[in-house]
């Protein structure tokens, strides 16, 4: 029976990664369209002559237009209408050869924005895992300070009379004439 509840837990777990797998790779895409349909619009844009200003109110049409039907064919439709009614030529092929070397190129920008995300946020976890790390290495140090202070008290001050007080490298009793350093003291 507890095999078989471990194989689910596999099983679900690895169809768990799939789903996610899959909706990362969904978001991706849609945001490497988004990104070809806007450098479609600054392209169309730029044959028909329009300002900056035009050309991104242009490239942001371009994007909305994808919303109205699944597909490409929408996209295509606005442009050849568009560029055509600007007067300008261009073959259908054209537009198809720029729709698909727009996205190759939004997909390879998407990928290498990814890359850089997983590299920023590898180097953030190695960050926190090294700062933990000092963390518990000073806690620590001070652990091993405090109890070395503990039994440093229980033995009782310095023949003078003088109580211990930590020092770089060791303790001195606080009359200044006493010395310990910090391995003789650790082996009290």
């Amino acid at each position: 029976m507890r095999s078989l509840l471990s194989d689910m837990t596999t099983f679900d777990d690895r169809e768990k990664g799939f789903e996610a797998k899959f909706a990362l790779d969904q978001e991706q895409e849609f945001k490497a369209i988004a990104r070809r349909n806007k450098m479609l619009g600054l392209w169309a844009a730029e044959k028909m002559g329009l300002s900056a200003d035009s050309a991104d109110q242009y490239a942001a049409a371009i994007v909305r237009a994808d919303m109205e039907q699944p597909g490409d064919e929408d996209v295509f439709r606005k442009l050849h209408n568009d560029l055509t009614a600007s007067g300008v030529e261009v073959r259908d092929s054209a537009i198809r050869t720029e729709m698909d070397r727009q996205l190759a190129t939004a997909r390879e920008e998407e990928r290498l924005r990814i890359e850089a995300e997983m590299k920023r946020l590898e180097e953030e976890r190695r960050r926190a895992e090294q700062e933990a790390a000092e963390r518990r290495a000073l806690e620590e140090q001070i652990r091993k300070q405090q109890e070395t202070a503990r039994k440093l008290a229980a033995q009782r001050p310095c023949v003078m009379g003088f109580a211990w007080v930590k020092v770089p490298g060791g303790w001195q009793c606080t009359g200044g004439s006493h010395y310990k350093s910090d391995s003789e003291a650790e082996r009290l």
